[in-house]
């Protein structure tokens, strides 16, 4: 079963792959530019190899801050838009010079959860992503922030990344976390290779989110696992701060963990 996993993990043509602000942080909570280059360095050998990917990012509001020298998240809504207005800037500019240096070109599309429920514009996400895959360019993801609300409080990229894994019609969901895959027990390093179906069980041992500035975490990663697996795709959760981790998952190396069944799998 896991082999088959493995197998299938290496044989996909389209990947959506999720960074969460602390994947792309350092200790310090700034953005770590070194992470930056080693990500452009990754995606694009699974480029290189034929693989379509789109990558969906956060960090937008950590990088305002950042700009603006503020050290501790503002609780504010009006002070986050801000934030996230100034620092998307800046996150796309970090993005375009590390992928210049592999020659590929990025473009930025930023969504709303209300997108989603409007059939036209799905419909001119699939067209552009396809029309920027035509022309080898890396459509980069993230959530427009500095005009939404209830997402700055309430939400994640971690939901967005499975709807547009879901809406593209992509194989494969990555979830790069701070660890490498779902412990059962964090504490004992006891990592599960596989999840057939996400459940009860994971919720129950997955622990709170990782950090000040990010407002996802393991359960947030399982719930988005579990919506991309039922439309009959496969997701894995994988330590995001580790060099070539993109390259080693799809390369069938044991890294993280995979969610889904392969008798399930639709696509």
């Amino acid at each position: 079963m896991e082999q088959e996993l493995r197998n299938r993990l290496s044989q996909s043509k389209r990947i959506v792959v999720k960074y969460g602000t602390r994947v792309l942080s350092n200790d310090l909570g700034r953005l770590n530019k070194k992470r930056f280059e080693d990500i452009a360095k990754d995606i694009s050998s699974l480029i290189a190899s034929g693989k379509q990917v789109v990558l969906v990012t956060s960090g937008a509001i950590g990088a305002g801050l950042e700009e603006l020298g503020i050290e501790k998240r503002p609780t504010e809504l009006l002070e986050l838009q801000a934030a996230a207005a100034i620092g998307q800037a800046k996150l796309i500019d970090l993005y375009s010079k590390c992928f210049k240096n592999h020659g590929i070109v990025v473009a930025q599309i930023l969504l709303t959860r209300e997108d989603f429920q409007n059939k036209n514009r799905i419909s001119n996400l699939c067209n552009i992503v396809n029309s920027l895959f035509a022309k080898g360019v890396l459509p980069i993801i993230n959530e427009n922030d500095a005009i939404t609300s209830d997402e700055i409080q309430f939400g994640d990229n971690d939901l967005l990344s499975s709807l547009v894994a879901k809406e593209l019609d992509a194989n494969v969901l990555v979830l790069a976390s701070t660890v490498n895959g779902f412990y059962a027990d964090l504490e004992k390093g006891v990592r599960v290779s596989h999840i057939s179906e996400v459940g009860e069980q994971e919720f129950s041992q997955a622990k709170g989110k990782g950090g000040e500035m990010s407002t996802g975490g393991m359960e947030s990663k399982l719930k988005s696992a579990k919506v991309f697996v039922k439309q009959g795709g496969l997701a894995i959760i994988l330590d995001g701060r580790n060099e070539n981790v993109l390259q080693d998952a799809f390369s069938k190396k044991d890294i993280g963990t995979v969610c889904g069944d392969p008798e399930e799998c639709l696509r």
